[in-house]
């Protein structure tokens, strides 16, 4: 069975023209692949142009796989079940 991971989206917006106040925003849309997901940021980038102060950049990544997910929740579980274990 192959794994699919799907796409994201990530803009950064510089704030203003110095770049003083970036922001960094996910785009709520997720993307079958990388090229999807470009092709998207491109056209979101070039929107944004007139638009905003400073420039806008446009970044695509994939999910985390499930074994980071897995560690995460592990991680949570040991401190729950290290909480009811300090309990009296």
């Amino acid at each position: 069975m192959e794994l699919f991971y799907p796409i994201m989206l990530f803009l950064l917006h510089a704030g203003d023209e110095e770049g003083a106040r970036p922001e960094l925003t996910r785009h709520p849309v997720l993307f079958e692949t990388v090229e999807a997901c470009e092709a998207a940021g491109e056209r979101i980038v070039a929107q944004a142009g007139g638009d905003t102060p400073g420039p806008v950049h446009a970044y695509c990544t994939a999910i985390p796989g499930p074994e980071e997910f897995e560690t995460l929740f592990e991680a949570m579980d040991a401190r729950r079940d290290g909480a009811r274990a300090d309990k009296p």
